[in-house]
C-alpha cells in the first residue's frame, strides 16, 4: 500500500488486493456534511447507480411518482435502502441479480451506509472520519470488485429527465 497527501484531501490509501486497485480516504466534514470514509476502485462498465439510506427527500420523489423505485423483495432492507441509477432498467439489472445484492449486504455489513458506480469508479462509504482497518478494506475491496455490471445501460433509448437526474434535481 501506498499512502499520499494530495492538497484537497488527507491521507490518499491507495493499493492493489486480489488484483483490484483500490484508494481509501476521508472526506472531511463540511459546514452541513459529516465526514465520510471511503473505498473506492476504478470501473469501466458503463452507468451509474446510488445505494443510500432512505429519506424524507427519497420519499418525496417517490411520492410524485419521478421514480419507479427497486425492491429487492425484503421488506426490511427496502425500507432502509433506496435504490436510483441512470434508469429503472439498470438498476433492475444491477440489483436485480441476487449475487449483487448480497455483495450490497456484505458491504453494508461491514458498516458502510452508501454505494455508488459513478461514470469511472465504484465508491462505498460511511459516517466516519477514521481511516478502516485492513480486514474491513480487503473485504470491502472483494465485494465491490465481484459487482456484476451489464456491458450496456437497459433503458437508455428515448430516455429524457428521470432516475436519478430526477432525484438529484430534488
Amino acid at each position: 500500500m501506498q499512502i499520499d497527501r494530495p492538497l484537497l484531501r488527507g491521507a490518499v490509501i491507495s493499493g492493489d488486493h486480489a488484483g483490484v486497485r483500490f484508494e481509501h480516504y476521508i472526506i472531511p466534514a463540511g459546514k452541513n456534511t459529516p465526514a465520510r470514509a471511503v473505498v473506492s476502485i476504478p470501473s469501466t462498465a458503463p452507468g451509474e447507480f446510488h445505494v443510500r439510506p432512505e429519506t424524507g427527500g427519497t420519499e418525496i420523489v417517490k411520492q410524485l411518482g419521478m421514480v419507479d423505485e427497486f425492491q429487492t423483495g425484503d421488506p426490511q432492507f427496502d425500507r432502509k435502502h433506496f435504490f436510483s441509477g441512470s434508469t429503472e432498467d439498470y438498476v433492475r439489472a444491477v440489483f436485480g441479480d441476487r449475487g449483487n445484492l448480497e455483495r450490497v449486504r456484505a458491504v453494508f455489513a461491514a458498516g458502510f451506509d452508501q454505494l455508488e458506480k459513478s461514470g469511472t469508479h465504484l465508491i462505498s462509504s460511511k459516517l466516519s472520519a477514521d481511516l478502516i482497518g485492513i480486514a474491513e478494506l480487503k473485504i470491502v475491496v472483494e465485494k465491490l470488485a465481484k459487482l456484476s455490471l451489464p456491458p450496456s445501460v437497459p433503458g437508455m433509448e428515448g430516455k429524457g429527465f428521470a432516475g436519478k437526474q430526477a432525484l438529484y434535481t430534488l
